[in-house]
């Protein structure tokens, strides 16, 4: 069990312009803080992890000071089926117990995502190849948090985020039967819904805020590597996957770069 309290200064740059023209750079800042709790059970049949977690922050934008404080749960369980053979199930929901801008006409600070990539990650947890690419290779890692789904959209879709709630499943499987060739193989889904609180949602049914998303996986280290085929999506997701590109660009990759320290190596190591 882990009860943790981290306080995030973030100093970011932003460019100014002043009639079209460059102008110079302005520094904002952000404060957040989060106060979490974890566990752990590394048993040999059906082992499962949890975490909860509460955030806060305020900030100032046009309209004046605002603030949010946001509930977050997570529990990721395997379910034994065979020996050595597991099926990986994962829940997360999260939500916002306050924010002021909750029905703002664009995605706020703190925003929850089903699907995580470097745009959207605020509070820089995790290390990107190519954090604000738009398209090429760099543009398609993804992170496993929030929604954890795996279709990169990059930041021209809003798609599946939302300044209210989230809800999703994931589902991960080794094959009953292993392979002749040494590749780490696993059918994959993911499914989610997203309440879309702004303005331009309000007439958005059912259909409109859930998506859904499968295909096969090539999972390295127990999943800090992995790299991600999509076969099949809801009609709203594929909408905007098609708008993006080829197949190629709906390939995503994750590189867990915490997990794969090696003093978190040696930590998760049991016998």
């Amino acid at each position: 069990h882990r009860l943790q309290w981290r306080s995030l200064w973030i100093a970011e740059e932003q460019a100014q312009f002043a009639d079209g023209n460059f102008t110079g750079l302005s520094t904002e800042e952000q404060f957040i803080h989060e106060l979490s709790y974890a566990g752990e059970n590394r048993r040999g049949i059906n082992p499962y992890t949890f975490r909860t977690a509460l955030e806060q922050q305020n900030y100032t934008d046009i309209s004046g000071d605002q603030h949010y404080l946001k509930l977050s749960l997570e529990w990721n369980q395997s379910f034994t089926y065979k020996e050595k053979k597991n099926i990986d199930i994962r829940f997360f929901a999260g939500g916002f117990l306050l924010n002021t801008k909750r029905q703002g006409g664009r995605l706020f600070p703190g925003a929850f995502n089903l699907i995580s990539q470097g745009f959207n990650d605020y509070r820089y947890d995790d290390l990107y190849f190519g954090r604000t690419e738009n398209e090429g290779l760099w543009s398609q890692q993804i992170s496993l948090r929030d929604g954890a789904f795996k279709t990169p959209l990059g930041s021209g879709f809003q798609l599946g985020r939302s300044n209210n709630f989230i809800l999703a499943l994931n589902f991960k499987a080794d094959l009953p039967q292993d392979l002749t060739f040494p590749l780490p193989i696993k059918p994959f889904f993911d499914i989610g819904y997203f309440d879309n609180a702004q303005p331009t949602g309000q007439d958005d049914s059912l259909q409109d805020q859930l998506l859904w998303s499968g295909g096969l996986a090539l999972d390295f280290l127990d999943g800090a590597f992995g790299i991600y085929f999509p076969f099949f999506h809801s009609r709203n997701l594929q909408n905007r996957l098609e708008e993006r590109g080829n197949y190629w660009t709906r390939v995503s990759f994750n590189i867990d770069f915490q997990r794969l320290n090696p003093f978190e190596v040696i930590r998760e190591i049991s016998f």
